[in-house]
């Protein structure tokens, strides 16, 4: 075997080995903006603690379907460098790395109207005490007001399900969902009935599962949550061809949350993420992430079933694998 050969080898399985994988605190993040008339400038949503730079899943919920307007959310990256972020219908939540001390701002663009928008999500702290004493998994019934995620995925393992499924918020109406399986629905809901009728007519849909979760007032202590994360914090060098196994207790719906960004510079090689599970390549964040030397991230949110994770970074150019820009990129699983 060519010596080189060995030590790159022995290199990228040392570094996959140092890369921070562990269990994190999962800290509720909300902030309610009730009653609103118009849009609105820079408004504080938190502000991480001074420590260290924090990974965060954040979503903007509204209390219709059609609001008058488009919401904004801003923040500082690990570099310094502000970003920014707009949900839409296909990605309503966001993987995000904020720097330490920093504040994350939202704002709206529009025209005038009335609404109510909610964001919230978590903060995901390796090693810290949990924050969940807020959030409750619940099931379609009555339900009261408040924020909420919809997650709807598919377990089966062949992706076939091409029945159609009912899905009515209170506040919302009904709205027909369809293949691919893989939907995270943040809401604003008022109090009333929740209910889901699950897709019939294949065997293949048996497999398609609903789950919701209540957000409500933020507070230390346990919850139904469960997350496993995976960070490589200013690495200079890609692990492909490797990739790295991530570990969940059961298997099971759950919310990927993926990022990567280089530290800016004036080079021209992308280092891009790549996540793989079994057959479920419909699912939004099945796609490769790139991050260019910019330094703007490459992020993703989706839900999807939960089982064999594998992850790895390769440089955007030939060779894929060697030396590369210094990069940070960050993986998070989140059991339901």
């Amino acid at each position: 075997m060519n010596p080189a050969l060995t030590i790159r080898v022995l290199t990228v399985l040392s570094l996959l080995l140092c890369g921070s994988f562990a269990r994190a605190g999962i800290s509720e993040i909300k902030a309610d903006f009730v009653n609103q008339v118009g849009p609105f400038g820079p408004t504080a949503v938190f502000t991480t603690g001074t420590a260290a730079n924090g990974n965060y899943l954040l979503c903007v919920g509204f209390d219709s379907a059609e609001p008058p307007v488009t919401a904004t959310i801003e923040w500082t990256d690990e570099n310094g460098y502000p970003q920014q972020w707009s949900p839409s219908a296909s990605q309503p939540c966001t993987a995000l790395r904020n720097l330490a001390g920093a504040t994350v701002f939202v704002s709206t663009s529009g025209s005038a109207g009335s609404y109510s928008m909610g964001v919230f999500g978590f903060g995901l702290w390796p090693g810290q005490p949990q924050k969940q004493a807020g959030l409750t998994e619940v099931t379609p019934g009555t339900i009261a007001a408040g924020d909420y995620i919809f997650l709807v995925t598919e377990g089966t393992a062949d992706n076939m399900c091409t029945g159609t499924a009912s899905l009515t918020v209170p506040g919302y109406g009904a709205m027909q969902i369809s293949y691919p399986w893989s939907l995270i629905l943040p809401f604003r809901a008022s109090a009333g009935t929740l209910s889901f009728s699950g897709p019939t007519g294949s065997e293949h849909c048996s497999g398609v599962t609903f789950n919701a979760l209540h957000f409500g007032k933020p507070g230390i202590g346990t919850g139904p949550l469960k997350d496993w994360e995976l960070n490589l914090i200013d690495w200079t060098n890609a692990t492909y061809p490797y990739w790295k196994t991530m570990s969940v207790t059961q298997a099971g719906p759950g919310i990927l949350a993926s990022n990567i960004a280089e530290a800016p510079n004036r080079g021209s090689v992308s280092e891009a993420l790549q996540v793989y599970w079994g057959s479920q390549t419909a699912v939004l964040c099945a796609a490769t992430l790139a991050a260019p030397p910019s330094g703007a991230p490459a992020a993703c949110a989706s839900p999807f079933y939960l089982g064999g994770q594998q992850i790895r970074t390769l440089n955007g150019n030939p060779p894929y694998y060697g030396d590369s820009p210094t990069y940070s990129a960050e993986v998070a699983v989140i059991e339901f």
